[in-house]
This record gives structure tokens, C-alpha cells and sequence, in this order.
């Protein structure tokens, strides 16, 4: 007997899954307008992936890219890129902060880009613990499981004879439904943090009310609480059943604008960014001194081109570049002189190889202000790098000599810098600023040369970047470099010049490059 009743509950229930939840479908979660985290947004995927085929915004938006959808997606719209994706359903949600609420709307609409259903969520702050979490993917899979059932019941022709719908009963079905007030939240009211879901049909503007806490602080009611929230939620919707045909909310039935044609993201949130290009370097190396004729005549050198490369990867930013993980990156930067002489005047027909570089390695954080596209943003960062000018000297003749000091510096770059767009995405200037704390000068510091010294340096630099196409910047840089020499007094090049060595020669000196890129970057 015992048997025969534990095969027949397992029959029931197989007879209320086999009913009560709709087949696997495939269903376009839409971003979430509002959340810069993609939190809820990873939410809904989470909760859907397990039953359906599960199309994220990012593919939704290159699809409808292909189908030349406009910036903006009203209900036709969604409609058309859906129907280019086998999509059944779609999830229109959004994260508004109202009257110093925040409440976490989703529209659920069908293949024909019309709303079925509605859900609204209260929430104390835009975001949801791990309990608020499940259960309001519950609530959102039992809501999609009734519209594919639906749906799914309705693909049947029929022959309705029912008076064609107006336009304005079509748009009154993309109305949002008020969250309950009243009588209900003295009886069951809520802890702090838990999220209230309301969802309605097209048909009825009120089905049901859910409720569940959004903190994993807040533990679960006892049944006689629940018992008694579930009686209050349904004196409430009673009365949001009266009022729900009278509320009227423009803001949340305009059309959702599209993400940044930029490779479906913001240009200044881009995950990788490659660029290369050339960079015109000038070097000027000028010494302080007396007045006497051995005094060092430094290097008044020419612009000359270099290649250069450089590249930034935030890691984070290449799938979610809302996420407060995106925020991390790392760069780099790398120019090099192809082809550089330098001669001395004791032997003006021996060029001599000279090699001129710089690179740069280091980690930032990038912070974008606000949710458009064409806010500033800012970024800080530490990098180790390197900036040299070395002459082979290996062919000059015995007795004849360069009278020019090596540099290899090898420095650390504390890096800040500000990035504005000028009216749109597409166009921006970005200033930044470097400390080089240096660690090593190489053969200037030899006591042979100049010796020990107190250095220190510093690089500006300003940068426009100009969209091409949607993946391409055409990037324009400027950038000024000095490092300054106090020498201390103990070199031979700073106290014997003049074959006096109890007097100092030359005081300091002071090293400029200044650069000119001009690059094509590639980002993503």
C-alpha cells in the first residue's frame, strides 16, 4: 500500500511539471538599463541557462546590428532582431531609482515584441543578495515558464471574434503595474532588504505578488509570517487591480535606446585597445656651467621617426565592461628610432651607430563617470620603464673620443589622467601627467663622466582620439619629457674640464625629449 501511494504522488507530480512548465526555449535577456554593474543582468542569465537557450544583450546587439535596427529598440524592432534569433521571448528589464526607491522592472515580451507580462521588484539598495537572488529568479522563471506556455497553446490558427484591438489597447499593454500600497504592510511588512515582485498578464492587469529578501542578513519568516504577508499581498492587489489601468508611467513605455555603436560598448570603457604608429622624437641635452671654453656643448639633436606600438587590456572590461572588476587593466607603450647617427667633431666622417627608445609597462585603474557615453573619465596607474640614448663608440680611432655622455634610465611611473569626449563619444582629449622616479641614468653617472646626481623628472602629455569607424580611433599624441641633473661634484666631467679639479665645472644639466604620435588603434 505504502508503494502503491508513493507511485501514485510521483505520478502526480510528473503530471504537474508535464503542465505546469513550459518546454526549453530560446530567450534574449536584454541589458539592464540602469545597472552599470551587470549584476541583474548576470542574475537573469544565472537563473535562465539552466532551461533555456539563453541569448545575452551583447549578441542580441550585433544581431541587430545586422538587421539595421536603429538607435533606438520600440517593440517592432525587438520584434524583427528576435525573429533573427529563434527567439521566443525576450526580458526588457530595467533599475530606476523613484521617490527614493529603487525598483527592478522587467518586461517580458513576446516574439512579437509585445509585453505579456510585467514584474516589478522594490529594492532598498541596486542590488540583491544571494537569497533575494533566488528568489526572484523563481519568480522570473515561473512568469516566462506561463508566457512560452501560452504562447506556445497559441501558435494554433484561430479565428478570433473579438473586435480588432486599437493602438491605444496595444500600448496600454506595455503600462506598468504600481507596486501595492495599503493595508497590506502593516500586517506582513517586510524586512529591510527584501524585494517585493509584483507580475501581471496582458489579460489580467493583476495575477499574483511574490515576495523574498534580497540580504543574506535577512534569515527566511516562519510559516504564520509568511502565511500572513501572503493574506496581505492579497488584499493589495485588489486595489492595484482598480488602479493599474489608470497608472501612467511614459518613462518606462519609451523606446530603449541602444548601447554605443563602438563594438556594441562605450569607447572609453573598450576592454583591449592596440594601436600602432609612428612617433617623431627630439632630444635636447643641455648642461649648466661656467662660462670657459672646455664647457660640455650637449646634444642639440633633430626630430627623427621611431615605430611605435602600444596596447591596453582590461580583462573584465572584455565581457562586462560595467562590472567593478573592469576597473583593473594593464598597458603598454613601446617607440624605437630605426635608423640614428650621431658624429663627433674630432672625426666628422665616422657616423656612428646610436640607438633611441623608450618603453613603458605598468597596471591602472580606469573609472567612467555616469551611464553616457560621452562622460569623462579618469585613470591612475604605476609603471616600470625605460628611455634610452646609447652611441656605439667601437669605431672611433684610437685617441679620439665623443664628448657626449650615454643615458640608459630605468624608472618607475606613478601615471593620472583625465579623459573628456568634446560633445560626443567619437571624439575626446585626454591629459595625463608622469613622475619618473628614478632608479638608474647609466654612463652619465660613471665617474668618468659627470658622477652622482639628484634626479628628477616628469612627462605631460595630451591625446586626441578621433572614431574612424565603430572599432577604429585615429589617435593624435603629444608629449613633453624633462629630467633634470643637480650633479653632486664627484665626476671627472664635472670638476677637471678645465684640469682644475679642487673647482666644479658644471653644475646640473637637463635632458628634453619631445614626441608626436600620430597611430591608428583598433579596440574592442
Amino acid at each position: 500500500m505504502r508503494n502503491l501511494k508513493l507511485s501514485m504522488l510521483a505520478c502526480a507530480a510528473l503530471v504537474v511539471l508535464a503542465t505546469g512548465t513550459a518546454s526549453a526555449a530560446r530567450v534574449v535577456v536584454l541589458e539592464v538599463r540602469g545597472d552599470d554593474s551587470s549584476d541583474f543582468e548576470d542574475m537573469l542569465v544565472e537563473s535562465l541557462k539552466a532551461q533555456h537557450d539563453v541569448v545575452e544583450s551583447r549578441a542580441f546587439d550585433r544581431a541587430a546590428r545586422r538587421e539595421g535596427v536603429g538607435d533606438e529598440l520600440d517593440a517592432s524592432a525587438i520584434a524583427k532582431v528576435a525573429r533573427s534569433l529563434d527567439a521566443v521571448a525576450v526580458l526588457d528589464p530595467m533599475l530606476a531609482k523613484r521617490d527614493g526607491e529603487w525598483e527592478f522592472m522587467i518586461k517580458v515580451r513576446g516574439r512579437d515584441g509585445k509585453v505579456k507580462r510585467k514584474m516589478k521588484i522594490e529594492l532598498d539598495a541596486p542590488r540583491l543578495g544571494a537569497k533575494g537572488k533566488k528568489k526572484v529568479s523563481k519568480a522570473v522563471l515561473e512568469v516566462l515558464d506561463e508566457v512560452l506556455s501560452k504562447d506556445k497553446r497559441s501558435d494554433a490558427p484561430r479565428i478570433s471574434k473579438d473586435k480588432p484591438r486599437a493602438i491605444e489597447d496595444e500600448e496600454a499593454d506595455d503600462n506598468p503595474l504600481p507596486v501595492a500600497k495599503g493595508k497590506g504592510k502593516s500586517r506582513g511588512k517586510a524586512a529591510k532588504g527584501t524585494p517585493k515582485v509584483s507580475a501581471r498578464r496582458d489579460e489580467a492587469p493583476v495575477e499574483r505578488k511574490a515576495r523574498g529578501r534580497g540580504d543574506d542578513e535577512a534569515d527566511g519568516a516562519d510559516e504564520t509570517e509568511e502565511a500572513e504577508a501572503d493574506e496581505a499581498d492579497e488584499e493589495d492587489l485588489d486595489k492595484v487591480a482598480e488602479e493599474a489601468e489608470d497608472e501612467d508611467d511614459d518613462e518606462e513605455d519609451r523606446p530603449r535606446p541602444k548601447r554605443s555603436r563602438s563594438g556594441a560598448r562605450e569607447i572609453r570603457r573598450a576592454g583591449i585597445l592596440v594601436e600602432a604608429g609612428s612617433t617623431v622624437i627630439t632630444r635636447k641635452l643641455t648642461f649648466t656651467s661656467r662660462d670657459f671654453e672646455q664647457a660640455p656643448r650637449g646634444y642639440p639633436g633633430s626630430p627623427v621617426p621611431t615605430a611605435h606600438v602600444a596596447g591596453e587590456v582590461f580583462p573584465v572590461a572584455i565581457a562586462k565592461p560595467k562590472n567593478i572588476g573592469a576597473v583593473l587593466g594593464f598597458y603598454g607603450e613601446y617607440d624605437k628610432v630605426m635608423s640614428l647617427t650621431t658624429r663627433t667633431s674630432q672625426a666628422m666622417d665616422i657616423p656612428l651607430t646610436t640607438e633611441q627608445l623608450r618603453w613603458t609597462v605598468g597596471a591602472k585603474l580606469r573609472y567612467s563617470f555616469g551611464k553616457a557615453a560621452n562622460l569623462p573619465s579618469i585613470y591612475a596607474g604605476f609603471g616600470y620603464g625605460r628611455r634610452a640614448f646609447i652611441v656605439d663608440r667601437s669605431n672611433l680611432p684610437d685617441g679620439v673620443g665623443l664628448d657626449l655622455p650615454d643615458v640608459d634610465y630605468r624608472l618607475y611611473e606613478p601615471v593620472v589622467g583625465l579623459r573628456f569626449p568634446v560633445g560626443t563619444e567619437r571624439l575626446a582629449l585626454t591629459l595625463g601627467g608622469r613622475a619618473l622616479l628614478m632608479q638608474k641614468a647609466g654612463a652619465i653617472q660613471y665617474d668618468n663622466e659627470y658622477g652622482a646626481a639628484k634626479i628628477t623628472g616628469a612627462e605631460g602629455e595630451a591625446i586626441i582620439d578621433a572614431a574612424i569607424t565603430r572599432m577604429v580611433l585615429l589617435r593624435l599624441r603629444g608629449s613633453y619629457t624633462q629630467i633634470g641633473y643637480a650633479f653632486v661634484g664627484n665626476g671627472a666631467q664635472t670638476n677637471n674640464r678645465d684640469g682644475d679639479p679642487d673647482t666644479q665645472d658644471v653644475g646640473g644639466a637637463k635632458d628634453v625629449w619631445i614626441g608626436a604620435t600620430a597611430a591608428l588603434a583598433v579596440i574592442y
